[in-house]
């Protein structure tokens, strides 16, 4: 899978391969150029695993917000992945992502939990495929990488072909694959052992153009309307989380 996106990276690839869960990246360098912002990248307390493909234009503003709460924070480099990073495990994802301006996309793993969170900007700038293929959950932010998972053997969905025909896209959360989905701009997605539901971040009606103003998520399945949940099972979680924006 990261082969398949090594054009979007090429100072630098990185496995994290831990109890059936596998996070993958390639990068390209662009804040910090040293070795300490390789990922995927392990939070000090070593309890969470980024890759993260994108920008966060307030990292530093982040930083500051990070070291205010603990006045002993210190960073390994200039590096938004390590902010991002350690402002997820301090602050929560949800808060962060409230906080956090930017484009991206990243997958982040909870070690003590075996929680996987996969989340996207407001508005939806950096990409992410998810989806269940060849007995796993599988995402990257190429969909062509998730054809190279061993055994993808996903059909195609014909039921979206007219809105493709419609738009000349087909848009979040379906793609042409059965069992392949887009995760929607402004939301992050939970995989827990038994079940899979999305949370809502940003909503550009409610929150306006200019800036979040006011709280408006509430945990939901994750597809709005429906009431459907995704009932999956703990198996294998591979992962592609590539782009040119890595810093």
């Amino acid at each position: 899978m990261c082969k398949e996106q090594a054009h979007r990276g090429p100072d630098g690839s990185g496995l994290f391969f831990e109890n059936g869960v596998c996070l993958g990246h390639r990068r390209l360098s662009i804040l910090d150029l040293t070795d300490s912002g390789a990922q995927p990248m392990v939070s000090k307390t070593g309890r969470f695993v980024i890759s993260y493909n994108g920008e966060i234009y307030n990292y530093k503003a982040l930083a500051k917000k990070l070291q205010k709460k603990d006045p002993h924070m210190t960073f390994r480099g200039d590096c938004d992945t390590e902010v991002l990073l350690e402002a997820c495990e301090k602050l929560g994802v949800y808060q962060t992502l409230r906080y956090a301006k930017g484009m991206f996309g990243f997958a982040l793993y909870d070690r003590m939990e075996q929680r996987l969170i996969l989340a996207r900007d407001r508005i939806g700038e950096k990409p992410l495929y998810y989806g269940f293929s060849a007995g796993g959950f599988v995402f990257a932010s190429e969909i062509g990488a998730l054809r190279q998972v061993e055994g993808f053997h996903n059909p195609i969905k014909r039921e979206v072909l007219p809105l493709y025909l419609t738009y000349g896209y087909i848009p979040a959360p379906f793609t042409i694959y059965e069992g392949i989905y887009k995760l929607e701009a402004g939301t992050f997605l939970t995989l827990e052992k038994e079940v899979i539901f999305g949370e809502r971040t940003f909503d550009p009606v409610k929150d306006g153009a200019c800036g979040v103003k006011k709280e408006t998520a509430s945990e939901q399945p994750f597809f709005d309307g429906g009431g459907y949940q995704m009932h999956c099972y703990w198996s294998l979680v591979e992962a592609a989380l590539c782009g040119e924006e890595d810093p």
